[in-house]
């Protein structure tokens, strides 16, 4: 994974914590699912 995506993934992390007040995990096939949508969903606007 390129270091911009992994900080992403830690940022959106961090925030989970912030706002649930306490670690908060979803399972592996969610979170790749929604990165790769986000990344998707990134390359269209990058493309328009």
């Amino acid at each position: 994974m390129e270091q911009q995506y992994v900080s992403a993934g830690v940022t959106r992390t961090a925030l989970m914590v912030e706002l649930c007040g306490r670690t908060t995990m979803i399972s592996y096939d969610r979170l790749m699912k929604a990165e790769l949508t986000n990344l998707v969903a990134l390359d269209m606007a990058h493309d328009a």
